[in-house]
C-alpha cells in the first residue's frame, strides 16, 4: 500500500502507476520493483505465509546493498 508520494510499480511484466492508497497483489515469485516518483515513495509491503529475507532474489540493484557479483540475473 502507498502511504506517501507516487511512483511505477513494475510487476510480471506489466507497469503501473501507484499513487496514495494504491494497492497489489503479488503473487510467490514473480518478479516486482517499484520506482519511486520525484516527490519519493513510501510504501507498506505485506508478506503472508512462510517468508524469510533470505528468499530475496535481487535482478537488479541500483542502491548498492551488494556487490554487482552478488547481483542475481
Amino acid at each position: 500500500v502507498i502511504v506517501e508520494g507516487c511512483g511505477q510499480i513494475h510487476i510480471g511484466g506489466r507497469d503501473h502507476t501507484g499513487n496514495l492508497g494504491s494497492h497489489w497483489v503479488i503473487r510467490q515469485k514473480e518478479i516486482h520493483r517499484a520506482t519511486a516518483g520525484v516527490d519519493g515513495l513510501i510504501f507498506i509491503e505485506t508478506q503472508t505465509g512462510d517468508c524469510r529475507e533470505e528468499d530475496i532474489v535481487r535482478l537488479q540493484d541500483d542502491y548498492g546493498r551488494l556487490d554487482s557479483s552478488e547481483v542475481s540475473v
